[in-house]
């Protein structure tokens, strides 16, 4: 890499710490394609302002885009893009029905 240039910056975003393992695979796969990211857990249904302040403060912080991975209702996605300008990307997360309550809950 350049010494000059740019390095992007990835924010993964989880509602549960359950979910770990899917944002720390996500990370590393990125990290192996020389991109920095941050892992944080916040529910936008538990704990919705942390969420808030999460999303809404990740542009200042160097972040270009949201990864937002969520299972069930799967509201985080939505939550993120509602409080940032950044885009987001919705990973449904396998929960009830083998994921596809999430995936349904993300992109419909």
């Amino acid at each position: 890499m350049k010494e000059n240039s740019k390095v992007a910056k990835v924010f993964i975003i989880i509602g549960s710490k359950s979910d770990m393992e899917y944002a720390e695979t996500c990370s590393k796969q990125l990290s192996d394609f020389g991109i920095e990211s941050e892992i944080e857990v916040s529910s936008a249904h538990r704990h919705p302002q942390k969420t808030k302040e999460l999303t809404d403060g990740a542009e200042e912080r160097g972040f270009e885009v949201i990864i937002a991975m969520a299972g069930l209702s799967a509201a985080l996605p939505g939550v993120a893009a509602a409080h940032s300008n950044l885009p987001v990307i919705g990973v449904p997360l396998p929960a009830a029905l083998g994921g596809i309550d999430s995936l349904l809950s993300i992109y419909l």
